[in-house]
């Protein structure tokens, strides 16, 4: 069984309070100037937000089951959410069934955010690393499957699928909060969209 799945994340409420105060250059000496640099600064933390388990929340977790026209989602309330999540990914393991769990690099983004958000709710997260910080076996990420062993190798995952004739990315990402909240439909139709192209990727190189 292949689960293909993807995360959604955007700025949490009270993101700048884990953000590090941004300091002006010693340079900086008018108090207004040096006031406009950091809340430019701040702006910018904002902005970013999403991308940190520090500043940003889990919105919505999109599966791929197989060949499966329809994605399942996990959303709403963060801790319910996650909750729900591990609830369903610990019984694809304890079935037993051959399986992977693809995404496209997973490995430094999805898997941690989704621990470090777990832990601060309280939720313990399954193991999913090795001692030494190598995935389980059972955890595929299609970026170091491009990579080939090239660390420095370029290419996004919709920059890839678009190269390879696979399809394109419907939107931007880093805009995925705010159109969450504007229009759930369309938002929801970006991630299914991720979703396809992910599984169509890993046919290419898994």
């Amino acid at each position: 069984m292949s689960i293909y799945f993807d995360i959604e994340t955007g700025p949490d409420a009270n993101a700048l309070e884990f953000a590090d105060v941004p300091q002006a250059p010693a340079n900086y000496k008018d108090p207004a100037k040096i006031a406009e640099y950091v809340a430019e600064k701040r702006k910018e933390q904002v902005k970013s937000a999403a991308l940190s388990p520090l500043t940003g929340k889990v919105l919505v977790i999109g599966l791929l089951v197989d060949d499966s026209r329809e994605p399942r989602y996990f959303e709403g309330n963060e801790a319910d959410l996650l909750a729900d999540f591990w609830l369903y990914y610990n019984e694809t393991r304890q079935r037993g069934e051959s399986q992977e769990w693809v995404g496209f690099n997973c490995k430094s983004f999805d898997w941690p955010f989704l621990a470090k958000r777990s832990l601060k709710h309280g939720i313990r997260p399954p193991r999913l690393f090795t001692d030494r910080q190598y995935m389980l076996d059972h955890l595929r990420d299609l970026r170091d499957a491009w990579q080939m062993g090239d660390r420095q190798a370029p290419g996004s995952l919709g920059v890839i699928c678009k190269w390879l004739g696979l399809g394109e990315k419907s939107g931007d990402g880093g805009q995925f909060a705010e159109l969450y909240a504007a229009d759930r439909q369309k938002a929801m139709a970006y991630l299914c969209n991720d979703l396809l192209l992910t599984r169509k990727l890993a046919k290419v190189l898994l």
